[in-house]
């Protein structure tokens, strides 16, 4: 479930392709400074998994596998993730996957100074 900042008509523990591509688009525009490609690269391959009630629950080993990173990289990329309350991890005991769900942080709805990809599209 991604946390919607402004009123959703639609019931908002469902997650839509939109929804998901808007907050893979949100996230790709923060800068380097402030998130590195490769948790933008972790973000994004959690994103493109979610289920439809908005959680990702592959293993990190899938999801190191999926970008082409080792295990200890993708676990820091998910744990600066969540510090930046870009993600939320609901950890497991056992053989379970983790479960995963996208957030927008509140900071994230400041103007950027990076233009979208509609007005990149236009210029």
């Amino acid at each position: 479930m991604i946390v919607h900042t402004e009123p959703n008509s639609r019931n908002n523990s469902q997650l839509t392709a939109l929804d998901r591509d808007k907050w893979i688009e949100r996230i790709l525009q923060v800068r380097a400074s402030k998130l590195s490609g490769a948790a933008k690269l972790v973000a994004t391959a959690l994103a493109l998994n979610l289920d439809d009630t908005g959680r990702c629950e592959r293993s990190t080993e899938v999801i190191a596998d999926d970008c082409g990173m080792d295990l200890r990289s993708v676990r820091r990329m998910i744990r600066k993730l969540e510090a930046a309350c870009w993600l939320e991890v609901n950890r497991t005991v056992g053989s379970r996957p983790n479960s995963f769900v996208i957030r927008t942080p509140d900071h994230a709805n400041q103007p950027s100074a990076a233009p979208s990809i509609e007005e990149r599209a236009h210029v």
